[in-house]
Order: structure tokens, then C-alpha cells, then sequence
């Protein structure tokens, strides 16, 4: 399978912007960051798991489920990567720019994750899990566009208060 193309200045959105401390190291890149210089990063940072260990982007050899992914780096720290992956790049970057969080998300599903049915979460590891993949925190002095957001109008909270966003 071919690798989706790199794309120099993938950080110039302004949903970028709070991880412009890390994306500096590669949006001038011509190609895709190696997990060597992912691991040079990690070094340079002094990244680690909630466990202490260094944390260490390796090469994906397999399919594995969330259970042994996530057991694995408590474990060794090692995290299965695949490389030309945005997917795998981008979680390499949130961990790179919030490593407590990351830790924290980490630790929480290891404890978690065996208390289920065989093949599912329970509910507490699925909210780790879904925050994990698709979170957002939001930041406002705005309560307006968190009311409509907790209520679900998502027409009122991304339509009709667009403008707001630009302050939050």
C-alpha cells in the first residue's frame, strides 16, 4: 500500500496552534519525520510514560489490540508506530506536546481495560479512549459556546456563534 503524501506545513491551521512547540521540528520537512527523529525528540525532551520509562516510538511489526498497545507502553514505554502514517505521527506529537496527559490516558486504560467483556470497554476506558482519539478542550471565558456545545446544538454552537471561536 502506497503512504499518503507528506504535506510540508500541515501545522498552518489554526488548530495547530497550541502545538506549535513540537510541529516547529517537522512542518519544513520535504518528508515524512523518520521514529528515529521522533525518538531524537523524545530524548532531547526527556519524554516519558506515567511508569518513568522512556518513552520510544518503534516500528509497528503487527496488528495489536488497544489492550496489548496500551499494556505495552506502560510496560516498556516502547509504542508500536507505523511510519508515513498521520494518525501515528499525530499521536506521536500530542505525546511529544503533553506528555502528562498522554501518561495519564495511558495509565487510566491499563487499569481499565481488563475489567471489561473480553473485547470491549467499560465505560470509563471508552471515555479515555474516545477523549484520547477525538477530544477537545475547550478554552473560553465565553460560557455561551460551552452551554450550546453541552447541549448539543451544534447549529447554535458552530454556526450561529462562529465569530466567538476566534476568541476561544
Amino acid at each position: 500500500m502506497t503512504p499518503p503524501p507528506w504535506t510540508r506545513g500541515f501545522d498552518r491551521s489554526p488548530f495547530f496552534q497550541g502545538l506549535a512547540p513540537v510541529t516547529q521540528h517537522y512542518t519544513g520537512l520535504d518528508t515524512w519525520p523518520s521514529l528515529d527523529s521522533l525518538n531524537q525528540h523524545a530524548d532531547r525532551t526527556r519524554l516519558r510514560n506515567s511508569a518513568g520509562l522512556p518513552i520510544r516510538f518503534i516500528p509497528q511489526t503487527k496488528r495489536c489490540g488497544q489492550m496489548d498497545y496500551e499494556h505495552q507502553i506502560q510496560a516498556t514505554g516502547q509504542m508500536p508506530s507505523r511510519e508515513h502514517h498521520w494518525h501515528d505521527f499525530f499521536n506521536a506529537l500530542i505525546w511529544l506536546a503533553y506528555p502528562q496527559a498522554k501518561g495519564a490516558i495511558n495509565a487510566l486504560q491499563c487499569a481499565r481495560l481488563p475489567d471489561g467483556q473480553a473485547g470491549r470497554r467499560d465505560p470509563m476506558a471508552d471515555a479515555a479512549t474516545l477523549f484520547d482519539e477525538s477530544g477537545l478542550v475547550l478554552l473560553t471565558q465565553d460560557n455561551r459556546l460551552a452551554q450550546r456545545l453541552r447541549a448539543k446544538h451544534w447549529k447554535a454552537a458552530f454556526w450561529d456563534q462562529r465569530p466567538r471561536w476566534n476568541q476561544a
